[in-house]
């Protein structure tokens, strides 16, 4: 899908999908619509759920320090990394880390959508 090679590719670049649907020559309304019915989510939802599961395959795989993740996927500063991530999945972007690193079985279950079931 063209949002997740958007990603992968370019992980510090910011993703619109009025851009999307533009260049597919779309109607933004209809594209939103079409691509929520297609995946569960909105693009923008779908966009973060992507570059949070980005942010927890380095952090449990990398050398990268927590600031280094951060910024190689586009944001700002520390703060706004860390403060992101947590809303998103509940603990900080050093505490996800130091658990990665500690249960490294666990590392599948890690980085799956749901931590409830680790």
């Amino acid at each position: 899908m063209m949002m997740r090679e958007h990603l992968e590719q370019n992980p510090e670049e910011a993703f619109s999908a009025e851009q999307a649907a533009r260049e597919l020559k779309l109607g933004y309304t209809w594209f939103r619509r079409k691509f929520k019915e297609y995946t569960g989510v909105s693009p923008i939802q779908y966009f973060i759920q992507l570059k949070m599961a980005k942010a927890k395959e380095l952090l449990a795989s990398s050398e990268l320090s927590v600031a280094e993740t951060g910024y190689s996927l586009g944001f700002d500063s520390l703060s706004q990394f860390s403060t992101f991530f947590k809303k998103y999945e509940g603990f900080s972007p050093s505490q996800f880390r130091a658990f990665a690193r500690a249960y490294p079985a666990n590392r599948e279950n890690l980085l799956s959508e749901d931590l409830s079931e680790v």
